[in-house]
């Protein structure tokens, strides 16, 4: 039985769409503060998901497809293997955010905000498991959940660095330094740092 445009899953998305808009509505943003809002399932499966720009909307859908091994479903540092099986993995159990990634739908670099989703009525359980993880990305660069002022935007910037412990800890992941060196093509290797 295919999730991909269910009744089931068309009213998910729906649902979605609203959530974004509502999101956008009490911000007054002119532009989405985040760019995606999606929900998968407790395998890791994409059930449902809302592009905020319209040009996105086109791009090839993940739903029906699986993200087990992404980070921001299974809470994990680093996103593991799109080979290891999913059952190796395990929906997270608190809300974090992601490692940064590549999009499979846009191919734009993002970090996602997950928290678990719990069956109704599970509160007192010590042995419930989230059933699904919600989860809104925010694209690398466009960092208008930071921004204030439009008219003030002279004097700062936005930055972003994995401060989580590890090999990553302390990496530069955005910078208005390194959006002008990708403008001009001069992107240093990583380890030449």
């Amino acid at each position: 039985l295919s999730i991909i445009n269910s009744p089931a899953q068309k009213r998910l998305s729906r649902y979605l769409m609203q959530r974004m808009q509502s999101i956008m509505s009490a911000q007054k943003a002119k532009s989405a503060i985040f760019n995606t809002i999606f929900v998968n399932d407790s395998r890791g499966t994409n059930i449902g998901i809302y592009f905020a720009d319209p040009d996105d909307r086109g791009a090839k859908t993940p739903v029906g497809s699986n993200y087990a091994f992404r980070s921001y479903f299974n809470g994990l540092r680093k996103d593991g293997e799109r080979t290891v099986l999913r059952s190796e993995f395990s929906p997270t159990e608190s809300t974090s955010l992601s490692a940064h990634f590549k999009s499979t739908s846009t191919q734009k670099w993002k970090v996602g905000i997950s928290t678990p989703i719990w069956p109704e009525g599970s509160e007192d359980d010590a042995q419930r498991e989230p059933i699904g993880v919600l989860v809104v990305t925010i694209n690398l660069g466009e960092f208008q959940l930071l921004a204030g002022d439009e008219s003030d935007q002279t004097d700062r910037f936005a930055t972003l660095v994995d401060g989580r412990d590890g090999d990553d800890k302390g990496v530069l992941i955005q910078h208005p330094f390194l959006e002008s060196l990708i403008d001009r093509r001069e992107v240093p290797k990583m380890d030449s740092l």
